[in-house]
């Protein structure tokens, strides 16, 4: 009873281990224990349970959609996946650490999962081809609003400028990128404005 209250104001049953309920009752370890022995429940004890909104039997599966349900909401709101590995969500939920495991642990996921993920707008694999997508988006931005991919190096205010110091690595970098970096020269080439070399207006 405890369980199916909680289900109904929460909408799911991601109870954690350590949760207690007012009169003291210790529903997340009884949550556990339910899970651990699964196949020694009679079919009706099974049935009450899976009856639950946001019920699953394994709680790591229940993380993981718990996870996916942040970052495509993020992804829906921002029109992307770019979310800093400190990010947490108003809920409490670490979501920039989710995503970082995801990442690291792609090889252990399913395909479902993976191509769940590669369904989000703007999600990638790689961290650093997600921080190389994010200032490429700004660049484009940049140009369309000045007409040009000159970007100083400095803030009005004199601080660093993270996008312009970002432009100055691209350029240096190029007679060092790989063949595999066509498709990157290509889509720097694409925006309108751009030049691998500049005068003193980009320094």
């Amino acid at each position: 009873h405890h369980l199916e209250e909680y289900s109904k104001l929460a909408g799911d049953c991601r109870v954690p281990q350590g949760y207690t309920t007012a009169d003291g009752g210790r529903l997340g370890a009884w949550l556990h224990l339910q899970r651990s022995k699964h196949d020694s429940l009679d079919a009706a004890q099974c049935a009450r349970l899976e009856s639950l909104a946001g019920w699953a039997w394994d709680p790591y599966a229940d993380k993981w959609e718990e996870g996916f349900l942040h970052l495509e909401a993020f992804a829906m709101e921002a029109g992307n996946c770019d979310v800093l590995r400190s990010h947490v969500t108003t809920g409490g939920f670490k979501l920039g650490q989710w995503i970082n495991t995801q990442r690291t642990k792609r090889k252990n996921l399913s395909d479902d999962r993976c191509s769940r993920l590669e369904a989000l707008p703007g999600w990638v694999w790689n961290a650093l081809d997600a921080r190389w997508e994010k200032q490429y988006s700004e660049l484009r931005a940049f140009s369309e609003r000045e007409g040009h991919c000159n970007v100083s190096q400095r803030t009005a205010n004199g601080d660093r400028s993270t996008l312009g110091q970002w432009v100055s690595v691209q350029r240096g970098a190029r007679g060092l990128l790989s063949a595999s970096s066509d498709e990157r020269k290509q889509r720097l080439e694409s925006i309108p404005g751009w030049r691998w070399s500049v005068g003193r207006a980009s320094k």
